[in-house]
């Protein structure tokens, strides 16, 4: 399975406006505490994908646990969203961190488009 380069090619613009885009601001209740763990291990593996296709050095190997990340990824959004702040400061870095994650879900599937079956 190689990677269409090209494809890169054209997603380089998103890849490298998400790598220079600051993380946002955490929530601090407790009921959001395992999905931002969670988030903060996950996050790192997007970013490094997209560093690298940036760089135009990315593999397949680096590719093969994609779309479990992504898929949890999608998961943790669904229950960011479905989960009520308890304290009102929470509201904007929740919806912040669920844009976030929506930029890290369009990473993910502009690099899975970058593999050739």
């Amino acid at each position: 399975m190689p990677i269409d380069q090209e494809r890169i090619n054209r997603a380089r613009p998103e890849f490298e406006s998400f790598v220079k885009r600051p993380f946002p601001e955490l929530p601090q209740g407790a009921e959001f505490s395992d999905l931002v763990t969670e988030l903060l291990i996950l996050d790192p593996r997007v970013g490094a994908l997209a560093t690298a296709a940036v760089n135009r050095r990315i593999e397949v190997a680096d590719l093969r646990k994609l779309d479990e990340t992504i898929d949890r990824l999608a998961q943790i959004k669904a229950e960011l969203v479905r989960t009520p702040a308890r304290a009102s400061e929470d509201v904007p870095a929740v919806a912040g961190l669920v844009d976030y994650i929506d930029g890290l879900l369009e990473v993910g599937r502009l690099l899975g488009r970058a593999i050739v079956p």
